[in-house]
């Protein structure tokens, strides 16, 4: 830690700052600050302009309470070091702490002011009061003294308390004492970092290292995963979890939500200004709640989740609503939003596959009459939560992308499946390929890609029963792109050879329960991934078989032996077409057509293309 000795005007290092008294300056920068390198140049110094002027009344200060050592950011720090950048920075808080007393400099009026507001307390009017680094600048210090633009009096912590709560928002239990920070709600301490700004993103995460007592490297260039990483910082250190009580920004306007769906962690301290009115039993709860992060999400026990019904959903959701289940964050509110009533804080969360769920957001805030405690839970599960979604992935989930599979009425009359429902168009306009029965449906559920195994038994006349499998999916079209395009395999077990896993478990057998179903998709995935699969790890649709041809010898004397049928997949868009109707419910329909190859005037071998986005896919 370097000091500035008041006599000498040179630095001293010391190596902490708990052995050595000193005053310590909190400020904004301002234009002609000196550097550590211009202090510590060889020579005389000219020690003219406002950043000297500023050391120089500093160090008066100091001499005027007793003290030989100040210490000041612009010049004590070794910027051009990011090894001493990074401890300055993690150590910040504390040297604060440490120092006998703070002189807190309001010298520049905020920038969206060009005089003082005769409204408001004119402590508000200062551009200190809207800075980040400020803020753990005015917990920390036991004794601080603020003075003016021209280094007249104003006053100190203590005398300055009621005005300095008022304009702040910080609770006055810690303006008087900074150990009863950790009391605090872990939201509430963010609340008050919500509306400040710095310099570089970064920063704002940076600056808040000390009100949470965690620390982590320096990573200038990431941008706002900084502040992610300190929310990841405060998840390792806390069970509190109010800490997940934030809204989205534009939650109390009119403006529609950036995005129906998020991760766990916010996206910025102002996503908690809502939350200073927020509260944590203080006694010992009946219950401890475990999170800990792992490559899944944030993974959180049984006992804090409710199942809620599908009302209030989004009604773009692509996600559906049935799934979703309220996490208890153990805090009230009380405020205007809760008609200053005391009510327990939830969050709404959705599942997107397996234990996996995302935050859903709806237009107000959730709230429960009681705690969600293991006295009234109704959901047993681990949850894994999605810790942040990036543009892309949240753009993916507010896509509605349904797939709806249909047999036409030729293939239904030969197909073994009792699940069949005639499709009955809305209008009164026939649809151009017979009639169609509804099969089967799945959609991407929030996921950048899925898969869907559909197995169906067919007995052509003339042929024996045959087995076969339509592997279909949904996957984003480019990295550019959150749009969601489909693809489609018809194969049956002549595919593949004796030792692959798909023969050798003999999933094409009729009576085959040994392997779960989710298993034996994932095994036909993996299939379409390995012989199907682009340059960018996606299912190319151009190279994968649309088409299967069912042969073998008749036992009929009635038609030919060696007699071949064929079975072939087509894909619409349902806005396109004849699908208007269908366009509600599903994004695409698979159609699943069959016809004896040698009837050349089947409607069903008609080449036709699908329009993905910007460009063409074949559907044959």
């Amino acid at each position: 830690m370097w000091l500035i000795d008041v006599e000498a005007l040179e630095l001293k290092s010391f190596p902490d700052s708990g052995c050595v008294e000193y005053a310590i300056l909190s400020h904004t920068w301002g234009i002609d600050e000196v550097t550590f390198q211009e202090f510590t140049a060889p020579g005389e110094k000219p020690r003219s302009g406002w950043g000297w002027e500023k050391i120089s009344r500093t160090c008066e200060l100091a001499k005027g309470v007793g003290l030989q050592y100040v210490w000041i950011d612009t010049c004590c720090i070794d910027k051009t070091s990011s090894t001493e950048l990074s401890e300055a920075i993690n150590s910040m808080f504390s040297w604060y702490r440490n120092s006998t007393i703070c002189f807190i400099h309001l010298a520049a009026i905020a920038d969206e002011r060009t005089a003082l507001d005769p409204d408001i307390d004119d402590l508000a009017n200062y551009r200190w009061f809207y800075r980040g680094w400020t803020l753990q600048e005015l917990i920390a210090p036991t004794n601080a003294t603020f003075i003016g633009q021209k280094w007249e009096f104003l006053g100190t912590k203590r005398t300055l308390l009621n005005r300095l709560a008022k304009v702040t928002g910080i609770d006055t239990s810690v303006l008087k004492d900074v150990g009863n920070l950790p009391s605090i709600p872990v939201a509430r301490r963010l609340s008050w970092a919500a509306g400040r700004k710095t310099t570089r993103r970064e920063d704002l995460a940076y600056c808040l290292l000390g009100l949470f007592n965690v620390h982590m490297p320096l990573i200038y260039g990431e941008g706002d995963k900084a502040f992610f990483r300190l929310q990841e910082a405060i998840a390792h250190s806390t069970s509190d979890l109010s800490m997940f009580a934030w809204q989205q920004k534009d939650l109390s306007t009119s403006v529609p939500l950036s995005s129906t769906y998020s991760g766990i962690f916010a996206h910025s301290p102002d996503e908690f200004r809502h939350c200073n009115q927020i509260f944590v039993p203080q006694e010992k709860l009946s219950r401890n709640v475990s999170f800990v992060l792992t490559n899944m999400g944030l993974r959180l026990d049984s006992g804090i989740f409710v199942t809620v019904n599908s009302d209030g959903a989004s009604p773009h959701s692509s996600i559906p609503a049935a799934s979703d289940i309220l996490m208890g964050l153990d805090c009230f509110e009380k405020s205007e939003r809760t008609a200053n009533t005391f009510k327990w804080v939830a969050i709404r969360l959705r599942k997107i596959g397996g234990d996996q769920y995302v935050r859903v957001f709806s237009s107000e805030p959730v709230y429960t009459e009681t705690r969600i405690s293991r006295l009234n839970y109704t959901h047993q599960e681990t949850a894994y939560i999605i810790p942040f979604l990036s543009g892309q992935e949240a753009a993916v989930m507010n896509t509605n992308t349904t797939v709806g599979i249909f047999y036409h009425e030729a293939l239904r009359e030969i197909a073994k499946a009792t699940t069949l429902r005639r499709h009955q168009p809305k209008s009164s306009r026939r649809t151009p390929f017979d009639a169609i029965h509804i099969a089967d449906r799945f959609g991407s559920y929030g996921l950048q890609s899925c898969v869907h195994l559909h197995l169906l038994t067919i007995s052509p006349a003339g042929l024996p029963t045959h087995r076969v499998a339509l592997v279909s999916g949904l996957c984003v079209k480019d990295d550019s792109s959150p749009l969601l395009v489909p693809w489609a395999l018809l194969c049956t077990k002549d595919r593949f050879p004796p030792d692959h896993p798909i023969s050798k478990l003999g999933l094409f057998s009729i009576d085959n329960s040994s392997v779960h179903h989710q298993a034996t998709t994932e095994l036909f995935r993996d299939y379409v991934y390995e012989t199907c699969s682009d340059e960018t790890g996606r299912p190319n649709p151009t190279g994968i078989h649309r088409t299967v041809v069912l042969s073998g010898h008749s036992g009929s004397s009635s038609r030919p032996s060696g007699e071949q049928h064929s079975l072939t997949v087509h894909i619409d868009q349902a806005s396109e077409h004849s699908w208007q109707d269908l366009s509600s419910e599903y994004t695409y329909i698979i159609r699943l057509s069959y016809q004896n190859v040698a009837d050349s005037t089947s409607p069903f071998f008609t080449p036709y293309r699908i329009r993905n986005g910007g460009g063409d896919t074949a559907s044959e």
